[in-house]
């Protein structure tokens, strides 16, 4: 009895190090990319904050209902559109970098369970493999940085919009995509 005891503190001992560390990689992952994301969208702020200040009324009014129709709104449009690709591709290197580092984590855990003494997996590798399966509701890992991307550039076009219909201020617009100073930009 005592050695089934032995047995399974060692297995849960086991288990929780190998949780403690998979929460310690996700909480450096997620701040990595969150990190990332806050850094490309604080460049791109002046930039939108520019292009409201040179819009006049009407447009900001043409802009709000949803059209496009002058050389301003044009290039405002495809500025949103380059923050979304700028987004895409600050973010897809980290995510999938993370996401080897998984797998080879992954990876060479379960050899260790298996009884492998040699680390020999392939990070990469696994990442493609896992990557090519869709997660429970049929979403792909490589569908998700680009749905991140168009998300925000949605979120931001209705925040400006709002704020313009509303008579708000082009820096109180701004400070409702990015956040205060005060808060750390975090609300």
């Amino acid at each position: 009895m005592a050695k089934n005891e032995d047995q399974n503190k060692v297995f849960i001992d086991a288990l929780t190090q190998h949780n403690v560390y998979l929460q310690r990689l996700a909480t450096s992952a997620v701040g990595d990319l969150s990190k990332a994301f806050d850094e490309a969208m604080s460049e791109h702020s002046v930039d939108i904050l520019r292009a409201l200040e040179g819009m006049t009324d009407t447009e900001k009014k043409l802009f709000a209902g949803g059209s496009y129709t002058t050389s301003r709104l044009k290039s405002f449009r495809d500025l949103l559109v380059s923050i979304a690709k700028i987004i895409v591709d600050t973010l897809s290197p980290l995510f999938r970098k993370s996401g080897e580092d998984l797998a080879q984590y992954e990876g060479n855990y379960t050899r260790r369970l298996a009884g492998e003494k040699k680390d020999k997996s392939n990070g990469a590798k696994l990442y493609a493999l896992a990557v090519a399966v869709p997660f429970a509701g049929g979403v792909l890992a490589k569908n998700i940085i680009p749905k991140i991307a168009t998300d925000t550039r949605n979120k931001i076009e209705q925040v400006i919009r709002d704020g313009v219909s509303s008579g708000q201020t082009n820096t109180d617009i701004i400070k409702r995509i990015m956040g205060s100073r005060d808060l750390g930009y975090q609300d």
